[in-house]
């Protein structure tokens, strides 16, 4: 196996060693151009379509004015019409709308039926609505009516783990030493689904 894979190699190097390199520059790449040639090069100068010869530029030339005359150029652009651009869904790349149109932003359900579609706008709703739901976890601390913390931070996770595993401690001792809310552990699953790395 290892002589056949080395066969290819070895023929490449043998023909880049016996390949002949130009000593000297040829002829055509070294002399500068003659005015003859330069001359029989150049475009005629009576030229009446004038198309890709202009530059861009600020000022109105006689190109502009030849095809703002052109009656099958004005022709062909009021055939096209106003272009509108394609419409996003992105915020950032809008554009600004004619204020005679009534556009209406898409509806709510469609942005949900988008987001079943795309997992990438599913996992960004997703993570919208529990960082919201943690919010109002933290804001409820302390209340009366507040049942317990449904989200813990990683120390606290860390630690929970270590409890519960490692010194085996009952899960209702440590969702009430924690202030968690009851059936928090359940949702780690059983011990060694989720563990302590170290």
């Amino acid at each position: 196996m290892g002589a056949s894979a080395s066969k290819p190699a070895r023929a490449a190097a043998s023909a880049a060693s016996r390949r002949q390199y130009p000593l000297r520059p040829s002829p055509s790449t070294t002399s500068t151009p003659t005015a003859s040639q330069l001359q029989s090069q150049a475009p005629p100068a009576n030229r009446a379509n004038t198309q890709g010869q202009e530059k861009a530029s600020i000022t109105r030339s006689e190109a502009i004015d030849l095809d703002a005359r052109d009656p099958d150029f004005a022709a062909s652009l009021r055939s096209i019409g106003p272009v509108t651009p394609t419409p996003t869904l992105s915020r950032s790349s809008t554009y600004n709308q004619p204020r005679g149109r009534n556009v209406s932003a898409p509806m709510p359900g469609a942005r949900n039926e988008e987001a079943k579609a795309n997992p990438s706008l599913l996992t960004l709703m997703s993570r919208t609505r529990i960082a919201a739901e943690a919010e109002a976890d933290m804001e409820s601390l302390g209340r009366k009516d507040h049942a317990g913390r449904r989200f813990v931070d990683v120390v606290s996770l860390k630690q929970i783990i270590s409890m519960r595993d490692g010194q085996g401690v009952s899960e209702e001792v440590i969702e009430r030493q924690f202030g968690l809310k009851k059936g928090t552990l359940a949702n780690l699953g059983p011990k060694g689904v989720v563990a302590d790395v170290r």
